[in-house]
């Protein structure tokens, strides 16, 4: 539970509250702003960061910025702000690693699923871990408690913060609980893929940190992340730190492409894919990824920001107003709902909704179209980025593998690839546009696929220590 008893002063209630060693204590005045504590909650990871004051204004980026900028002067232990900025970073982790700083966190809704039949390495003495930092969601896999299967834990990536009404503090909710109750201030901190800035890794570690407290994911672990192919040198060095700094993969932390490891369930049951030359497409929120794998090499990766998953929403919601005549003007959420419930490229029906109106009473509306164009546009793009883009790229870097990858079943992961009929409809539209039979595949759980892939080369690994 949080203290919301007044505070004598920031090191003491740091010390009470967050359950410092005299070690890190002495510690604590470079980490904890002068006026931290002046209003704000203690117990939490945002105690020990730099918190906009959002409260009754909303949690916009330049609100953020100009915040954090009028504090600079405000640092206890240390006067100038970018110094600050990188002692917090060094000396946090270090701090709750070590044990010296224990800190509570708020329970983390999330959506947990056993998936059965799976080599889990659950006799190991280190128990192999795969995550997908998402930027629409995070999933984590590991050995459910009997051994004979994988738990999953899958929640939005995503936080809000939120003023208390009595108190004044700011606390912060996470992933989907966040996101229902807070849709005009929810952040999704990856949006891009990777965390852009230093307040957005802050703010992924802060919530990357609460959903393995909140479902008891063991620190001796050996870990696989399965990460975007993105040419962004800053976003991958936050996303670095962001791993480094969280609590598990004691024994072990690797890193592979998302494609590469959401293609090894499309294969089998094992490590196949590893062994295999084939061509894989990644259709992600935020980015469309195409990249050729020889066992596990990856040759002539392919990524565009301008096809994403997280497009076909706006669109949708665009659509959504066109076709109700401006009636209906709904949010990204609702439209991200509207296509990972409706969509459908098989067999498509319309379907109703209510919304409240400004003054009282109810208007239903039918949507027919606005979902399936969306989608048929993305499609249509997908396909044309694929064919007249990566392949030629990729037989001019490497006409042979180009031959072989071509011979083997493309691989389509990521979350557009959940949608039903995409993988037929994707396989049929690439045959037209290259004149030649092409096969399409997917794993029967695309949007596990990923982490499921990176649990199973955690496995391997683990077994190697």
């Amino acid at each position: 539970m949080l203290n919301t008893q007044p505070q004598p002063s920031p090191t003491d209630c740091v010390t009470r509250s967050c359950g410092l060693t005299a070690f890190g204590h002495s510690l604590a005045v470079l980490l904890i702003p002068r006026t931290e504590y002046a209003r704000g909650p203690v117990g939490t990871l945002a105690s020990v960061r730099q918190k906009p004051s959002t409260g009754r204004q909303g949690t916009s980026n330049e609100r953020r910025r100009d915040d954090i900028t009028s504090d600079r002067t405000e640092l206890t232990g240390c006067c100038d702000f970018e110094v600050w900025t990188k002692l917090r970073t060094v000396l946090l982790p270090i701090l709750i690693y070590t044990g010296h700083m224990k800190i509570s966190y708020m329970s983390v809704e999330a959506e947990t699923e056993e998936i059965a039949g799976e080599e889990t390495g659950a006799e190991s003495e280190v128990v192999p871990v795969g995550v997908k930092l998402g930027s629409t969601r995070t999933v984590i896999a590991l050995p459910n408690e009997d051994g004979d299967g994988l738990r999953t834990i899958r929640t939005l990536t995503c936080l809000a913060s939120y003023e208390d009404a009595l108190t004044g503090e700011e606390k912060y909710l996470y992933g989907e609980e966040a996101a229902r109750e807070y849709p005009d201030r929810v952040e999704f901190m990856l949006r891009s893929g990777l965390p852009e800035d230093d307040d957005r890794a802050e703010l992924t570690q802060q919530f990357f940190t609460a959903v393995l407290e909140s479902h008891d994911i063991p620190e001796e672990s050996a870990v696989v992340y399965a990460i975007p192919t993105i040419d962004n040198p800053v976003g991958l060095e936050n996303l670095e730190g962001v791993i480094e700094g969280s609590p598990i993969g004691s024994e072990l932390i690797e890193s592979y492409p998302e494609s590469l490891c959401g293609s090894i369930p499309a294969f089998g049951d094992g490590l196949e894919a590893i062994e295999d030359i084939f061509i894989a497409v990644n259709m992600g929120s935020t980015n469309l990824e195409a990249s050729a794998y020889r066992r596990g090499e990856q040759i002539s990766p392919f990524t565009t920001g301008s096809i994403t998953g997280s497009e076909v929403d706006r669109i949708i919601k665009s659509y959504v107003e066109e076709e109700t005549q401006g009636r209906v003007n709904i949010d990204i959420t609702t439209a991200r709902e509207y296509k990972e419930q409706h969509a459908d490229f098989d067999s498509f029906e319309p379907f109703t909704d209510i919304i409240q109106q400004p003054g009282g009473g109810s208007h239903e509306f039918t949507i027919e179209r606005s979902v399936m164009d969306a989608c048929n546009e993305y499609l249509d793009d997908a396909v044309d980025a694929f064919a007249n883009t990566f392949l030629s790229q990729l037989a001019n870097d490497n006409m042979k593998v180009y031959q072989l990858a071509l011979d083997n079943p493309i691989v389509l992961t990521g979350g557009m690839a959940c949608i039903p009929g995409i993988v037929d409809e994707f396989e049929r539209r690439v045959s037209e546009t290259m004149d030649r039979d092409v096969e399409a595949i997917t794993a029967d759980r695309p949007d596990l696929a990923a982490t499921v892939g990176a649990q199973r080369i955690a496995v391997r690994l683990a077994e190697t220590l």
